[in-house]
């Protein structure tokens, strides 16, 4: 059990070396820096597994500080798709008149029109809710350009 211990602890310092190695840029980022989620998550299901054996086996108290450290572990992780994460320019080349007409309005509308307008348009219109991304762009610049002036 020492020897599982430790080896979880000397590649806890390996990762936490490393991760302070590539922030300072000092290290250039390989494949072995981009899957750290992956391995924060391998190294989390084997101390979870020897946790689970420890308490099987009737050590309580190591066994239930592995599955916290487990959940440590977890924590750190993140389970989500990062996607394009290149910004959106802003759309320069509307209107006024063209803002109103992404939008749907009259000419002269009031703030709280335009926004309640938006928000309404952009709970379709929005990519996490299975809009486009180009849609929830226009909407953004029809927006900005009637709120700003």
């Amino acid at each position: 059990m020492i020897y599982i211990l430790g080896a979880l602890l000397g590649g806890f310092a390996l990762l936490v070396w490393l991760g302070r190695k590539a922030k300072a840029g000092k290290l250039k980022p390989g494949p072995w820096i981009r899957q750290g989620g992956t391995i924060n998550a391998l190294l989390a299901l084997m101390t979870l597994i020897s946790g689970g054996m420890s308490v099987f086996r009737g050590q309580w108290i190591i066994g239930g500080a592995l599955i916290l450290l487990a959940l440590a572990f977890l924590g750190g992780t993140r389970f989500r798709y990062e996607g394009d994460k290149s910004p959106q320019p802003a759309r320069t080349d509307m209107t006024r008149a063209g803002a109103f007409k992404v939008l749907g309005l009259s000419e002269g509308a009031d703030r709280k029109t335009i926004l309640s307008t938006y928000r309404r348009l952009m709970k379709d219109a929005h990519p996490d809710m299975g809009g486009t991304k180009e849609k929830a762009a226009a909407l953004n610049a029809a927006r900005d350009i009637l709120l700003k002036s």
